[in-house]
């Protein structure tokens, strides 16, 4: 993660990165840790038409957990091709966790890095 302290305002921002890499699996990033912090937002690369899910953790390497509302619904972003940037508010259901998974729900043809936005 990559991190800078605001001058003045005493907070961070930084990103975290998220990689779904095609060779060894099509559809699930590595885990991120997004050591406490506030996700911001999410920038979505150009990808091959698909929906986007998350699963979450608070131990690194430990069982992911599919991420749904309170209905047992998958929260889920559709993303179509992608290349665009999600806003905090969709996002604040990751805030409890510290560990995430991007999912695509199909293969990616090569390497897709999601950006997360994070803030403390």
């Amino acid at each position: 993660m990559t991190v800078t302290k605001l001058a003045g305002h005493g907070r961070e921002m930084g990103t975290a990165n998220a990689v779904i890499t095609y060779l060894t699996s099509a559809t699930t990033s590595a885990e991120v840790d997004l050591e406490g912090f506030a996700v911001s937002g999410l920038i979505i690369p150009t990808i091959d038409s698909a929906n986007i899910t998350f699963s979450v953790s608070n131990s690194s390497g430990g069982t992911f957990y599919t991420l749904k509302d309170e209905d047992g619904n998958t929260i889920t972003i559709t993303a179509t091709t992608g290349n665009f940037a999600v806003a905090a508010d969709f996002l604040s259901c990751l805030d409890a966790y510290r560990y995430v998974k991007v999912i695509t729900s199909q293969n990616q043809t090569s390497n897709r890095t999601f950006i997360f936005c994070v803030k403390g």
